[in-house]
């Protein structure tokens, strides 16, 4: 493939363009499931009374590194078993690479997941796209050089069109724009882990990104899984000591001969781990680290469709206290402005670049 080429919009870039999409699409999924999932687990595990916050925090993050290591290492057999080419040829060297990956990716889903605990599918999926901001922010200090105007004005987009979703920005009439009254103080428990869940990620895009140079991205992910189950595994142990569940350890065991916990494990399994990471890692590597962030902010516009389709249909199910989400006008106005920021961010870079041509090379 020539330079001019890996350039436009076609090829292999369109088709890692259109992969990041579903991509999102299924990740979108996830927070709704994660939601009920949590909320399942606080039935089984949380204590019947309250207890010191930071009791509570042990048992929120005991249970998060539980339905990561259930999720994963379920993740990791089927990939296993579906995809064995990924595990062939797998050096010392490529595995290294997978596992950091990973430690990146599993530190930030346990704040994410934690945070769940606390705030709808929709907001965590919108706190979540603040990657968008981290990441052209983190390349600018490791490049020593600012992003293309089109990104800046995609980060830009995107980062009103996260505080108009998030509330913290709201319409005055007739056309004024203002911080909505006391839209710091709303800022709970939930939206700080989130946040740094979302710094986190940061760091696992420009892991994936540097990675991607040097091997097919793809097989990042067996490293990748395998890393997020073990420090998953390695978590919920210690915090199994620190503080045991209330009902006992045996709370554990009822959750996996539960059919609710297994069908939603099995959803987020198949479709938001195994193909969506798969795919992350097989496509990332073919877009700039801030253009992928900036695809990246279409998971909350996926996340809130799915919050406003999924939790009645959960509810009647599952026997869940789940409501559907119904956002407003913020959707529409934020979700535009999201979108309109992927748009300015994915505008071809005509600049020659040693980033262009390694992505060509690994292309070819």
């Amino acid at each position: 493939m020539t330079q001019s080429e890996s350039l436009q919009p076609d090829g292999p870039r369109r088709e890692a363009i259109l992969g990041l999409v579903m991509v999102n699409l299924l990740w979108g999924i996830s927070f709704p499931a994660m939601k009920a999932t949590t909320l399942l687990l606080d039935r089984f595990v949380a204590p019947s009374a309250p207890g010191h916050p930071m009791a509570t925090a042990v048992t929120q993050a005991t249970s998060a590194c539980f339905l990561i290591s259930v999720r994963f290492g379920i993740a990791l057999v089927i990939l296993a078993v579906c995809v064995p080419a990924l595990f062939r040829g797998l050096t010392w060297d490529k595995w290294r690479m997978g596992a950091l990956t990973g430690v990146a990716f599993s530190a930030g889903f346990v704040f994410q997941i934690v945070g769940l605990n606390y705030v709808p599918a929709s907001r965590s999926g919108f706190l979540t796209s603040l990657t968008v901001i981290f990441t052209p922010i983190a390349m600018t200090v490791i490049e020593r050089k600012l992003p293309r105007w089109p990104v800046l004005a995609g980060v830009a987009s995107a980062l009103f069109g996260t505080a108009v979703l998030t509330g913290m920005c709201e319409f005055s009439p007739p056309f004024g724009i203002r911080i909505a009254a006391g839209a710091m103080s709303q800022i709970g428990p939930g939206d700080w882990c989130t946040i740094i869940a979302a710094l986190i990620f940061t760091f696992q895009i420009l892991l994936i990104d540097r990675f991607s140079r040097r091997m097919p991205a793809g097989q990042l992910t067996p490293g990748m899984f395998f890393a997020t189950l073990g420090i998953g595994m390695l978590l919920f142990a210690s915090g199994n000591l620190i503080k045991p569940p209330s009902r006992g350890t045996a709370v554990w065991g009822m959750l996996l001969v539960d059919w609710r916990f297994l069908a939603l494990i099995a959803v987020m399994s198949v479709f938001c781990t195994v193909l969506a990471f798969h795919w992350m890692n097989k496509y990332q590597g073919h877009v700039t680290p801030a253009q992928a962030a900036l695809i990246y902010t279409l998971e909350p516009i996926f996340a809130t469709l799915w919050a406003m389709l999924l939790p009645g249909l959960i509810s009647m199910t599952m026997d869940l206290d789940y409501p559907s989400e119904r956002p407003g006008w913020e959707l529409v106005i934020g979700g535009l402005l999201v979108v309109a920021g992927n748009a300015m961010a994915l505008l071809p870079d005509k600049r020659p670049s040693i980033r262009t041509e390694s992505v060509s090379e690994a292309s070819t």
